[in-house]
């Protein structure tokens, strides 16, 4: 089963049949996965730090991942081949790795974005997402004193707008 099949199958299981999402890192785009193949059953979703990545991929592997390719010495399943296969599926797709600009700009569900601001979350794929995305809206300042105090009251505002009434 691929990972939207994991998290569409995590649904099923606890009959939970319409909720939000929240993601951050590649949860983001985990989430995006998940709208596009059933958007009926998400009402809206915040999207914390998306990953992405800005220009062509770089040859290689990332540090992060070699990194956590080398903690995985209890697996021995985690074979160079696997690891490889594993990396290409996860960063070469570009972008948020999992969508198209197409699709994301065909996406429908409300979706607020908090941007990102290192290498790993680069600040132009928050900002890309956001002018993309119809129902979306970029939060570019969220971590810290003030600005987490107000993000923290915008994202409440966020869910309970786009809280399904009974």
């Amino acid at each position: 089963m691929s990972r939207t099949g994991d998290h569409v199958g995590l649904l099923d299981h606890l009959g939970i049949d319409r909720c939000h999402l929240y993601g951050q890192c590649i949860g983001g785009s985990f989430i995006l996965s998940v709208l596009k193949a059933q958007p009926e059953r998400i009402a809206s979703a915040v999207l914390a730090q998306p990953i992405g990545r800005v220009g062509a991929m770089p040859p290689g592997r990332s540090t992060r991942f070699e990194a956590w390719a080398e903690s995985l010495t209890d697996h021995p399943e985690a074979t160079p081949q696997v690891l490889d296969a594993f990396h290409r599926n996860l960063y070469e797709p570009g972008f948020v790795y999992c969508v198209d600009r197409a699709f994301v700009s065909t996406c429908r569900t409300p979706c607020l974005v908090l941007a990102g601001h290192d290498e790993a979350h680069p600040y132009p794929i928050s900002e890309e997402l956001a002018k993309l995305l119809p129902n979306g809206e970029l939060i570019q300042e969220w971590k810290t004193g003030a600005a987490l105090t107000s993000a923290r009251a915008r994202v409440k505002e966020f869910l309970a707008k786009h809280t399904p009434r009974t």
